[in-house]
């Protein structure tokens, strides 16, 4: 069975469960978000399998690591990604913006790693899951994957 790990249970992350959920049921979702009420909805919504309460316990055997947080968090979340992530995992992100999300890989890690391939989500319509109230998500139409010089080519 395939693993990911989504960290950031918000608007975004939560689509990307779904999406997942939806089209690839034969993964299992393990998902970090830092209030304990939003680790509970999403998985009383069947948006992720199981839930921690730490990043490292999320990511910790997953093989593909999703980041869904919000740009200002960015650093600080891959600090704990990349201490705590499996040498085989590949991990993306959701960021609207890849300028900052590779400034702040390079700010923790020096440079960017082989095994960190730039994403973007695409959605195209909305449709309501009423996991925060009356909150619409996008349904994830793709995620845009960004190859560079120094993604490992074993990824593509």
């Amino acid at each position: 069975m395939k693993q990911l790990a989504v960290i950031g249970l918000g608007l975004i992350g939560a689509s990307c469960c779904a999406a997942i959920k939806k089209r690839a049921p034969g993964w299992h979702i393990t998902g970090y978000a830092r209030t304990e009420v939003t680790r509970q909805q999403a998985l009383a919504k069947g948006l992720i399998d199981q839930s921690f309460d730490s990043i490292a316990g999320a990511v910790r055997e997953a093989d593909l690591i999703l980041l869904a947080v919000p740009m200002g968090q960015f650093w600080h979340v891959f600090e704990k990604v990349d201490a705590a992530r499996d040498s085989r995992s590949v991990v993306t992100d959701a960021g609207s913006t890849k300028g900052s999300v590779i400034r702040d890989i390079a700010s923790v890690l020096g440079s960017t790693p082989a095994w960190f391939v730039p994403g973007h989500p695409i959605a195209h319509t909305f449709l309501e899951i009423p996991l925060y109230g009356t909150t619409l998500l996008p349904p994830l139409s793709a995620l845009a994957l960004q190859h560079s010089s120094a993604t490992s080519k074993r990824l593509f």
